[in-house]
């Protein structure tokens, strides 16, 4: 399904780009081939919430979780 393949995708993205040792504005700028500048900085600004910050789990923890 396409769905799958953009959350695939944006999962990608943020495992190449969201670095715990690179501030908003360094991510900011590396701004990714296919990418428009705003639609860039909207995923930054989604990836810095807090919305998305719960919602993070080391992928070695993924597969535990998937058993509950």
């Amino acid at each position: 399904m396409m769905v799958d393949k953009w959350k695939e995708h944006k999962f990608e993205l943020k495992s190449k780009y969201f670095k715990a040792d690179k501030t908003r504005e360094e991510i900011e700028k590396s701004i990714p081939i296919g990418f428009f500048p705003n639609q860039w900085t909207t995923m930054i600004h989604y990836w810095f919430s807090e919305k998305s910050q719960v919602t993070i789990l080391p992928l070695n923890l993924r597969g535990m979780f998937s058993f509950f």
